[in-house]
């Protein structure tokens, strides 16, 4: 069972190195540090700190922790459990002991063996500072890896996915837990659907409920009294203990900061237990300048923590810089740090509330200090209780729209059920689309400004919220139901291009590309035939007519092509794939190289389909080399591209018969791919994929090689097959069988063929359970599995169980032609 610890535990908040142990950094990335936690401490906090903040962080320890024998035997288990990797979220409303059970639980893992680091996010989005250390100590000797990251629904997602993603590579070959601390378990699902295309397990999240039940309230409020007590010097007990029945009393911290307020000789009630509270916190600031202090500690809670040069340049242009020094002196910071927010963070966000509402002035900071991601999350969450901040948040997006683009799921959320309808529609066009994390609250967003819009709004208007709704839908991989959106956007559009024919012509030409690209995926082929021809035959128009219309119709012809394609079409896939082509290299627009390059490479890929070979080399050789030039130029937008590109090269090299040439194609498409899954973790299966493909070609050399590649492919990709087989157990089939392909394949002899043949049979049940969900068509996969496992068979000696293999498909396959 978990004991109580404070030495060699994970600290939620700053660190030093004390005596003979150690806290150094693990890892410096942009965007993120690991901090190797060894023997921490507080010492280095003046003794005589006596505020409420002091006392009642869970840093400081001031009450003894109180054990939750439930949920510390499930992390006991978690951390205990067989998979390489898992992340796991613990959530709980702010002041529900999450901290606290996570320190207890970080020294249990310690003392079992476990090397422990806490997450912290740059608010900058550069490097952590380092303090010239790049790895500690104690992240070398080979231990599993814990890492805690409290406040994870503050952290940015691509920079919280980041660094997950990052674990397995930079720690290979050990085992990592993850564990999340955050307030609501709402965000788990969205984050979860891209976590699963790392090789992680991620067990059903864990919800904090109340630290202490009714009947041991009493006993838990004396014990915290009398700890404050003691802690402020003070001697004997509390003389009135108030009626704890109230369901918030169920709260660690409201409990706490009730008890608190007793050692103070106070006793106010829930609805003015903050502000009691904050008052006192107030007596500890400079009685000359007390409200210039209240705006530093304001922005720092909001802010901070930044680093020394940024806090100094927040507060000079908040006109208070002169109080800095006296603000790290009472809220000691991180060392090269500054503006330690107030905590709890409950607590730090009360406060945001009372000085917004007790100092007109706080406001008015907002224009010299813009908002920023960090502070648009402490104002979501005081808002989500203090109605007030609800205001004054929504009021900063109504004047500054922009702010949406810092927005996470929370801030929508509030805006969704609580903003006004205009808000919601000046919202609804802001550049969200691509924000993954942000899809589903998106689509809500889009869904309500539809429902709501006005009976005698134009048809304009409605076809463009049309547009949107659909757009959010498909983000959200909602493709069914993006389509009637979508369709009657485009009648809209039909309907007032006939009564004003040059007015909505290029809004008719996006609706129908849209509308075909989304029928194309839902594999509504004959539907998709009119809008995508439309389309096309819209924006040639326009082209012509204005150049800056040519991104268009690329778009336009791309969707034909894959019409085309899907209808097996190859050489009318392949014409329109040269149209596109000679659209692009006739222009010298900027930023049309990297256009272009797309087009060689679908050309490249329908050739290939299509059996041309050398062209298929050529055409994707020229997107490689297109797109290196843009890689050059800019590193950051255009490697996903490259990396696309060259494994695709690989692939038509391959079929050219250049197996040199494919080799180091297909090395160079792993490198890549491993560069970008240091990124973001969406980039998982694509360093699986790449494996996989590269031992096909390194067999016929080294079959012990290409067993190691398509291993790693394999261990990359069965946790999220596990997780969800109905995304993921097409791409570890294909892996298994390529194991088994790449064993019997040209080259020497393999002594793997046990095991090719444990990876051949899973992979033909594999096919064969997800033809009969109707994921893929048995004749796209099931003959090469098949022949792959007879194969196997024939290698083994086993002749006439292959040959029994191979009729009774055979057999079944006549039996059942449309599989």
């Amino acid at each position: 069972m978990i004991r109580n610890t404070i030495a060699d535990s994970v600290v939620n908040g700053p660190v030093v190195q004390i005596g003979s142990g150690n806290v150094t950094l693990a890892l410096s990335r942009p965007g993120y540090a690991l901090h190797w936690v060894g023997t921490a401490s507080t010492s280095w906090l003046p003794p005589h700190q006596r505020t409420p903040s002091y006392l009642l962080d869970t840093r400081r320890e001031v009450v003894p922790y109180r054990s939750r024998p439930v949920e510390e035997r499930r992390l006991e288990a978690w951390l205990a459990g067989d998979a390489p990797m898992s992340v796991l979220l613990v959530h709980g409303a702010g002041g529900s002991g999450k901290t606290r059970l996570a320190n207890a639980f970080a020294g249990f893992a310690h003392g079992q063996g476990w090397a422990v680091a806490q997450a912290t996010e740059s608010a900058s989005g550069g490097a952590v500072a380092a303090d010239g250390v790049t790895r500690g100590e104690a992240g070398d000797g080979g231990e599993p890896v814990l890492v805690v990251v409290d406040y994870a629904e503050r952290w940015g997602v691509d920079a919280l996915l980041r660094m997950i993603g990052a674990l397995p590579v930079d720690f290979p070959g050990r085992a990592v837990r993850v564990l999340l601390l955050a307030r609501s378990g709402a965000a788990w699902p969205a984050l979860a659907d891209r976590l699963d295309r790392l090789p992680s397990e991620l067990p059903e999240p864990v919800e904090l409920g109340d630290l202490v039940a009714p009947a041991d309230r009493h006993r838990a409020f004396a014990d915290a009294a009398e700890a404050f007590a003691r802690a402020l010097g003070r001697s004997g007990g509390v003389e009135a203990v108030p009626d704890l029945s109230a369901e918030e009393y169920g709260s660690a911290l409201t409990l706490h900061m009730s008890a608190l307020a007793a050692a103070y000789d106070g006793h106010p009630g829930l609805a003015d237990l903050s502000d009691h509270l904050l008052r006192h916190e107030g007596r500890f600031w400079p009685a000359e300048s007390r409200a210039d202090a209240a705006d530093v500690v304001f922005l720092a809670t909001l802010f901070g923590p930044l680093d020394t040069e940024a806090a100094r340049d927040l507060l000079d242009r908040a006109g208070v810089s002169a109080l800095l020094d006296w603000h790290a002196d009472l809220y000691p910071p991180a060392p090269r740090t500054a503006l330690a927010p107030l905590r709890p963070d409950r607590f730090g966000e009360d406060f945001v509330a009372r000085h917004l509402r007790d100092r007109p002035r706080a406001v008015e900071l907002f224009d010299r200090v813009p908002p920023n991601r960090r502070c648009l999350v402490v104002l979501t969450a005081a808002a989500e209780r203090h109605e007030h901040v609800r205001a004054v948040l929504f009021d900063l997006l109504d004047r500054a729209p922009l702010l949406v683009d810092e927005a996470d799921a929370a801030l929508l959320e509030l805006v969704v059920e609580h903003a006004s309808g205009e808000l919601c529609r000046r919202l609804l066009d802001h550049r969200l689309v691509h924000r993954l994390d942000l899809a589903d609250v998106t689509m809500r967003l889009a869904e309500r400004v539809a429902a709501e819009l006005p009976a005698d709004s134009g048809e304009a208007d409605r076809a463009h919220v049309l547009s949107v709704l659909s757009l959010r839908m498909h983000v959200a991989g909602d493709v069914a139901n993006a389509v009637e959106p979508a369709r009657e956007a485009y009648r809209i559009y039909e309907s007032l291009g006939e009564r004003t024919p040059s007015g909505t012509t290029w809004e008719t030409a996006m609706a129908a590309t849209n509308l075909g690209g989304l029928l194309i995926e839902a594999g509504r082929l004959e539907e998709a035939a009119g809008p995508a021809e439309r389309a096309y035959r819209l924006f040639s128009d326009l082209n012509r007519q204005d150049p800056a219309n040519l991104l268009h119709l690329v778009a336009a012809i791309d969707n034909l092509a894959k019409l085309a394609s899907e209808r097996g079409d190859f050489d009318e896939a392949v014409g329109l794939g040269l149209l596109a082509v000679r659209a692009l290299e006739g222009s010298d627009r900027p930023g049309h190289r990297a256009h272009l390059a797309s087009a060689h490479n679908n050309l490249g890929r329908d050739l290939l389909q299509g059996g041309a070979v050398k062209a298929a080399v050529s055409h994707t050789r020229e997107a490689v080399a297109l797109a290196r030039l843009d890689v050059a130029e800019d590193r950051a937008p255009h490697v996903d591209k490259l990396a696309l590109y060259v494994r695709n090269l690989g692939f038509a090299l391959q079929s050219d018969g250049d197996e040199a040439g494919a080799l180091a194609a297909l090395t160079e498409a792993v490198e890549l791919s491993r560069e970008l899954a240091r990124m973001t973790v969406a980039r998982m299966p694509e360093v699986a994929f790449n494996l996989a493909r590269l031992s096909v070609v390194v067999a016929k050399r080294d079959k012990v090689r290409a067993l190691e590649l398509v291993r790693e492919a394999i261990g990359i990709q069965r946790p999220p097959a596990a997780f969800r087989p109905d995304r993921h157990l097409l791409e570890l089939a294909d892996s298994s069988v390529l194991l088994a392909l790449g064993q019997v394949g040209a080259g020497p002899p393999s002594d793997a063929l046990p095991e090719a043949l444990e990876h051949a049979f899973f992979g033909v049940r594999a096919y064969d359970h997800l033809a009969r969900l109707g994921t893929v068509r048995r004749e796209d996969y099931m003959p090469t599995a098949v022949a792959v496992l007879a194969d196997v068979l024939d290698a083994l000696g086993r002749s006439e169980e292959a040959a029994a293999f191979r009729e009774g498909f055979a057999s079944a396959t006549a039996e059942r032609p449309n599989g």
